[in-house]
């Protein structure tokens, strides 16, 4: 797990230290859709794999 970590912050400091000044804007821009849809990504595995389904049916049966 913190291999991918590891690598995903190199990765983006590669993006970054290679990207001109004028490219900086794109840069940010491209690191922060990659980082949404990774979070997307996990999400939708959540809920497909019932633990997001299964923590609000829970949460509404204490109510």
């Amino acid at each position: 797990m913190f291999g991918n970590i590891i690598k995903s912050f190199s990765f983006t400091k590669t993006i970054l230290v290679n990207a001109k000044n004028e490219d900086k804007g794109f840069a940010y821009f491209f690191i922060l859709a990659f980082s949404f849809l990774a979070t997307l990504r996990r999400l939708v595995l959540l809920h497909i794999t019932g633990y997001i389904p299964n923590l609000i049916y829970e949460s509404f049966q204490n109510t």
